[in-house]
């Protein structure tokens, strides 16, 4: 069964922020987009996995493909150089309700 995307889903991430990252940066700021529009945003203060839902706009999904992703207002960068944010886990949309 196809999901409407305009009636039938949420915009849907789980990610981990983990403490070596928050031991150096201090609370991360999360910000979620559909085609360029902010969906909502949160800061994230503990080690452990955390889930952002948001209701989708029909505006947001008018643009095809959909484009989708996050932003991080901080990273940690490690001795070996590698930026590190969150660990994401998922990313995407779901059937409301779920």
């Amino acid at each position: 069964m196809a999901v409407d995307l305009t009636r039938d889903a949420v915009f849907y991430a789980k990610f981990t922020t983990p403490k070596v990252v928050l031991d150096r940066t201090g609370p991360l700021t999360l910000t979620f987009q559909v085609n360029g529009a902010k969906v909502g945003a949160g800061t994230y203060d503990a080690d452990r996995a955390w889930e952002f839902r948001a209701p989708l706009r029909p505006e947001w999904l008018a643009r095809q493909p959909v484009e989708f992703g996050f932003d991080v207002d901080k990273s940690y960068v490690a001795e070996d150089g590698v930026k590190l944010t969150v660990l994401l886990e998922a990313i995407g949309f779901e059937r409301a309700g779920r």
